[in-house]
């Protein structure tokens, strides 16, 4: 019996994970959640200059457009609103670092990692 796409969103999240620490990444929190929004994975990074807002998306099939695709601008917005809440609760050693939103996409093909996928809106 296949997963629940819950069991494949946690797998595809482990997955993403996995990635940003081999790229020596410090995982710093995974599901922040907020009434305005969640992100899946908050990082630093290797030279914990950078927080890493990642939003993990995965797809069995592109029928519908990619997984990144997927990261419209409404999500944009609430990964936003959200990563400005971490920020504020944040520990005092990470607030200075600058901050970027990544998406990391997961489909049959493979994982992709796009830095910088976009700009708070």
């Amino acid at each position: 019996m296949p997963g629940t796409s819950g069991d494949q969103g946690r797998k595809a999240e482990d997955q993403a994970a996995a990635h940003l620490r081999t790229q020596g990444c410090e995982i710093l929190a995974r599901n922040f959640r907020t009434k305005l929004g969640e992100i899946d994975i908050v990082a630093l990074s290797p030279g914990r200059d950078v927080l890493i807002f990642a939003e993990v998306r995965y797809r069995r099939r592109d029928d519908f457009g990619t997984p990144e695709e997927s990261v419209v601008i409404s999500k944009q917005r609430k990964l936003a609103r959200a990563a400005k809440i971490f920020l504020q609760t944040a520990p005092a050693a990470v607030r200075g670092a600058a901050a970027r939103f990544d998406v990391i996409a997961l489909s049959p093909a493979g994982l992709r990692h796009i830095e910088n996928a976009f700009e708070a809106p």
